[in-house]
């Protein structure tokens, strides 16, 4: 055989090895790359849970707190109502006074009508 097909044949033979192995290695560094973008994106999308979580928590807490401050600015605008209701609840303590002991003296009244 002439050294030249010899050659040829060996650059064909070359050729077909080295696209074979670039084939199976370019497969393992795509698919490499896919799962780092995957993973990155994992990553990503876990972050922006975690975030809006967080968010959502701090919007219920300042939600929390401005209704407690309204709760309190209503009752600091309304100064006469916790005085109205001690009045209130005065003066039907006394009502009752007054009826437990007019009704003890009726008591008291009857049972001497009777004993005379």
């Amino acid at each position: 055989m002439d050294p030249i097909v010899i050659a040829v044949i060996a650059a064909v033979a070359a050729a077909v090895v080295f696209g074979v192995l670039g084939f199976i290695i370019g497969g393992q560094h795509r698919k490499k790359v896919a799962e780092a973008a995957i993973g990155s994106a994992t990553e990503e999308a876990a972050r922006i849970v975690n975030q809006a979580v967080q968010t959502a928590e701090n919007k219920r807490k300042e939600t929390i707190l401005e209704a407690k401050d309204e709760a309190h600015r209503s009752i600091s605008e309304a100064p006469g109502t916790t005085t109205d209701s001690k009045r209130r609840n005065a003066r039907q303590k006394s009502r009752r006074d007054g009826k437990e002991g007019r009704s003890t003296q009726r008591k008291t009244e009857r049972s001497r009508r009777k004993t005379c």
